[in-house]
């Protein structure tokens, strides 16, 4: 690589980076919102919750970068031209082919990085995310404890005729389920410990314990002035995990490889965007720029919709929305190398007057 198309990328990939951070900062705030909610729904215990939230930013990242990518290239590309650069690099020989290597240089790495994510990490973050978010909800918190309703809690039903935090529970009912079922029910009790989504030792004063079911002799009745037991954490959502690569579907397959392959495609939108097309001003150009994107982005959108319901056969599936954009754009560039053959980017050509 010359020293020159080390420097387009440069200039292209900076953009790119700081617009990825952005977003991701922009997603990150908005989630934060849900997070808070759930904090003071829950058991007030941020840690998980924090966890859940770096794990559904994780989760969107494959989706942030086609389009990070695609928005840095736009302002690159359009610095790079309203400074005179493109000018200046077609003195030396390169022209519209240079922009295109330099932003395919750029695209190819993030559209790896979008295939590692897609494949791997997205799939284990958003099923982690679930389990963390169903072990967030199910989490006790003595300040949301309500009277006369009854709280699920794991494989615990507990009652309360009156619910105090700061004070003993008062008229507590707890049914357990197991083998044999127990309900215990007491006067007042009072939780021990305060960890999240684990074990709490709930002890009770003056009460019955039933234990079995209520059949003759299945039943077995005691009176105790003190008892304790604990309350189970919450249990585990029973999500199967992420499919392996070799057990996907083709449908699958072109699912979470489409923010790959759009990053290639994008920025040779990108390229056919800014420069091949005389006579657009800058606000004419970007309309274009976002009523493509998000005419691509419903589109694969759609195709995925098509293919989960069996309405689309997998073959061409999602590659026929990116094969209509990658060759537009392909012919976008096949029309302006042919209007400028000597690959000066555009540059004015030099008249000889010696003669």
């Amino acid at each position: 690589m010359s020293l020159l198309q080390s420097y387009l990328c440069r200039r292209l990939g900076l953009p790119c980076l700081v617009v990825f951070i952005s977003l991701l900062l922009l997603l990150g705030v908005f989630r934060l919102a849900r997070v808070l909610s759930l904090a003071a729904a829950t058991d007030g215990s941020l840690p998980p919750l924090l966890l859940f939230w770096l794990l559904k930013l994780l989760e969107k990242c494959d989706l942030l970068l086609p389009l990070a990518l695609f928005l840095g290239l736009l302002y690159g590309l359009s610095r790079l031209a309203s400074d005179g650069e493109w000018v200046a690099c077609g003195s030396f020989g390169l022209g519209l082919w240079a922009r295109l290597r330099a932003a395919c240089l750029v695209a190819l790495p993030v559209a790896l990085l979008s295939a590692f994510l897609g494949l791997y990490v997205a799939p284990r973050a958003e099923h982690a995310a679930a389990q963390t978010l169903h072990l967030a909800r199910s989490a006790l918190n003595l300040s949301k404890l309500h009277s006369g309703v009854f709280h699920h809690l794991g494989d615990a039903v507990l009652y309360l005729e009156q619910a105090d935090p700061n004070d003993d529970l008062q008229g507590v009912r707890l049914y357990l389920r197991g083998t044999p079922p127990t309900l215990l029910v007491a006067e007042r009790a009072r939780v021990y410990g305060a960890s999240w989504a684990g074990a709490r030792r709930l002890e009770f004063f003056e009460g019955t314990e039933y234990r079995g079911l209520p059949d003759p002799g299945a039943l077995r009745v005691s009176r105790f002035r003190a008892h304790w037991t604990w309350l189970p954490g919450a249990a585990a959502l029973p999500l199967s995990p992420p499919a392996a690569l070799a057990g996907l579907t083709r449908p699958q397959w072109q699912w979470r490889l489409a923010p790959a392959v759009s990053c290639l495609v994008l920025a040779l939108l990108a390229v056919a965007l800014v420069g091949p097309l005389p006579g657009l001003r800058w606000y004419a150009r970007a309309l274009l720029s976002i009523a493509l994107l998000l005419l691509y982005h419903n589109l694969l959108a759609v195709g995925r919709l098509f293919l989960e319901r069996g309405w689309w056969e997998p073959w061409p599936g999602l590659w026929a929305v990116h094969a209509l954009f990658a060759l537009g754009a392909a012919a976008v560039l096949a029309r302006s190398s042919n209007l400028h053959r000597g690959g000066t980017g555009g540059a004015p050509p030099v008249r000889d007057n010696s003669a």
